[in-house]
C-alpha cells in the first residue's frame, strides 16, 4: 500500500513511512537521548524527505547529528532527489542488499509522531498523526550510508526500517516504523549485536503507546512546516494549503 505525499511542492507517491513531525525543543530532544546537539537544530512539524534531520549513529551516539533522509537506491551511481526513504523488514531478511548497512551502520531517528495517509474513497486520502498517549518522544530504527551525490560529495543519508503494521496503525496503514523501545534503543546502536538478535529487534514492535488522530491536509505538502500541522482538525486557525 502507498500512501500520498507532496515533496517539494510536487505530489509524488511514497512508502510508509514518508513523513513525520519532532516539534520539541533542543534541550528536550538531548535529555531524551542523553547526547549533544552538534548542529543548529530547529523542530519540525512536517520532517520529510531530503531534508536533514536529527538522529543518532551507531558510529557516534553521543552525538544528535544532521543527515539526509533518503539513501541511494543500488543501481544508482549517484544519490539524486529520489532516494529510498524506507527499506522493508522482508527485503533484509530476504536479500542482501542492505546487508552490509544492517550489520555496521544503524541509527535512531528521533520523533514525537508520525503521518499516515487513509483510503477513505476512490482517490480520496485522509492523513492522520500517530505519537505517544504520554506525548513522550520515541525512536525508529533505520540504516545510514555515505552516499555521493552528482558532484562527487560525499554526505551521511539515512532509511527508515517498516514492517508490518500493529494496532492502532493496521487500522489506517498495512506499514509502520519499526519503533524501538526505550530498553531496545541501546541495542540497537550495540555494534556488537549480532544478525539473529537484530531480527528480534524488528519483529512485532509494539504500537499500543499509541494514539491516532486526523490532521489537516496541510501537511500533504512539504513546504507546510508550522504547529498547526500537529494540531487535530477542528483545531486549526485555517486550513490553507499551498499547492
Amino acid at each position: 500500500m502507498r500512501s500520498v505525499v507532496k515533496l517539494c511542492g510536487t505530489v509524488t507517491l511514497g512508502y510508509m513511512c514518508g513523513r513525520y513531525s519532532i516539534a520539541v525543543e533542543g534541550e528536550k530532544l538531548q535529555k531524551y537521548s542523553a547526547a549533544r546537539l552538534t548542529f543548529p537544530y530547529v523542530p519540525r512539524y512536517n520532517a520529510a524527505p531530503s531534508q536533514e534531520l536529527p538522529v543518532i549513529l551507531n558510529v557516534s551516539p553521543n552525538g544528535i547529528l544532521p543527515v539526509r533522509w533518503g539513501i541511494k537506491r543500488p543501481w544508482m551511481r549517484t544519490l539524486r532527489r529520489d532516494g529510498l526513504i524506507n527499506v522493508r523488514t522482508e527485503t533484509l531478511k530476504e536479500k542482501q542488499t542492505f546487508r552490509d548497512d544492517l550489520e555496521n551502520r544503524r541509527y535512531l531517528v528521533l520523533v514525537d509522531g508520525f503521518y499516515e495517509w487513509k483510503e477513505v474513497s476512490r482517490g480520496r486520502k485522509v492523513p492522520f498523526r500517530f505519537c505517544r498517549k504520554d506525548g513522550a518522544l520515541f525512536a525508529f530504527a533505520g540504516l545510514w550510508e555515505v552516499n555521493r551525490d552528482e558532484k562527487g560529495r560525499d554526505f551521511k543519508t539515512f532509511s527508515i526500517v517498516t514492517t508490518a503494521a500493529e494496532p492502532p496503525v493496521a487500522a489506517i496503514h498495512a506499514r509502520m516504523p519499526v519503533i524501538l523501545s526505550a530498553g531496545q534503543e541501546s541495542a540497537w546502536l550495540s555494534r556488537d549485536l549480532a544478525l539473529p538478535a537484530l531480527w528480534d529487534l524488528m519483529e512485532h514492535p509494539d504500537a499500543r503507546a499509541l494514539r491516532a488522530y486526523e490532521v489537516s491536509r496541510a501537511v500533504n505538502n512539504a513546504r507546510n512546516d508550522s504547529p498547526e500541522l500537529i494540531l487535530p482538525v477542528g483545531e486549526r486557525a485555517s486550513e490553507e494549503v499551498l499547492v
